[in-house]
């Protein structure tokens, strides 16, 4: 009896990490929500599947390179120049994203820090992706708010990772169609103004 105690406890020992660390589509679409509301962006990126993050990446350093005055890195990372963006992490850089938009438009984060978000349920739509359905309901206004949308979620290894939803991809692509003419179409310098003719004298 002893002896089955101790392999049933050995086996529950081993099992217990892989249990403990499992991560449902419901909990990470949850813990991102949390993150959000919280503005904690480093943390929310956690979440992202690594699929999204590097197309996210990959998308702005094609922007970048056509940017021949180097300011873009600035203005949108906080960086000192253009090549540091390769340096940042797939994470880092939807991080300093996120942090521009939200600074840009001060007013979502109080929106964000007031919704309260539930989770309804999942649907799967194949093996490796998955689908939770989620309610937000906050006052905008002071009139109630309520709105149904959809987290997708696709398989990362052992676990679930979230891909960019519909409003955030929509943000970015305004955000990098602006840079990109921009990067395109610079202002044009103003002409600068013919020096002034002498007046001749007649002799």
């Amino acid at each position: 009896m002893r002896k089955v105690t101790s392999i049933f406890l050995l086996l529950f020992a081993f099992c217990l990490p892989v249990m403990a660390q499992e991560e449902t589509p419901e909990a990470i679409a949850k813990a991102y929500i949390a993150a959000s509301q919280a503005s904690d962006w480093a943390k929310a990126a956690t979440y992202l599947h690594p699929e999204a993050l590097g197309s996210l990446k990959r998308t702005f350093a094609e922007i970048l390179k056509l940017d021949k005055k180097d300011e873009a890195g600035k203005q949108l990372f906080g960086l000192k120049n253009n090549a540091e963006f390769e340096q940042l992490s797939p994470s880092a850089v939807f991080e300093r994203m996120i942090v521009m938009l939200t600074a840009s438009t001060p007013q979502i984060k109080d929106i964000l820090s007031q919704a309260q978000s539930s989770v309804i349920g999942k649907v799967p739509e194949a093996p490796d992706i998955m689908h939770v359905v989620y309610r937000t309901e906050l006052k905008l206004a002071d009139a109630p708010f309520a709105k149904v949308e959809v987290m997708s979620l696709k398989k990362s290894g052992d676990t679930w990772r979230l891909l960019l939803s519909g409003d955030l991809e929509a943000a970015f692509a305004s955000v990098s169609k602006a840079l990109e003419a921009e990067m395109k179409n610079p202002e044009p310098t103003p002409p600068q103004a013919a020096p002034a003719k002498r007046p001749v004298r007649k002799r």
